[in-house]
């Protein structure tokens, strides 16, 4: 008659030790997916809000509530409504926003209206993240 083998507790914690090793290889990238996939989902729903402060911004400098900065490189900065975004579920994220409106001069022809550069920064702050959005702004410096 055979001798019947049976496994030894010290061959079970290998094997359990081995697919806990193996297990959190897999885990991790999916993981790292998921936190990129939150990150795109934020940035596809600050873009319309940053289009639409844009658009804030730009209504503001033709009411003449704000002043462009047409002298020096000083740079003209204020606050926005804040917003927040949801990001699934219970979660939601609320951002505060801040726009700067920068000058750079395009053009030095003498005797004609000379057009200028305007970038307009949209910053998006809260505890854990920062994103900004940045746009152009054609402006003549007789007709403003």
């Amino acid at each position: 008659m055979k001798k019947r083998y049976s496994f030894l507790l010290l061959e079970i914690l290998i094997a359990i030790a081995l697919i806990g090793i193996c297990g959190t290889l897999l885990l991790r990238p999916s993981h790292k997916v998921a936190q990129k996939k939150v990150a795109h989902l934020k940035l596809m729903q600050l873009e319309p809000l940053a289009k639409k402060g844009f658009i804030a911004v730009k209504m503001m400098l033709l009411e003449r509530t704000i002043a462009l900065p047409f002298t020096g490189d000083k740079a003209v900065r204020g606050e926005l409504e804040a917003v927040s975004i949801d990001l699934g579920g219970k979660k939601e994220a609320a951002y505060s926003c801040l726009y700067k409106v920068k000058r750079t001069k395009t053009g030095t022809e003498r005797g004609k209206k000379q057009p200028y550069l305007f970038t307009v920064t949209l910053t998006f702050k809260n505890r854990q993240a920062t994103e900004e959005f940045t746009y152009p702004l054609y402006a003549e410096e007789v007709a403003l």
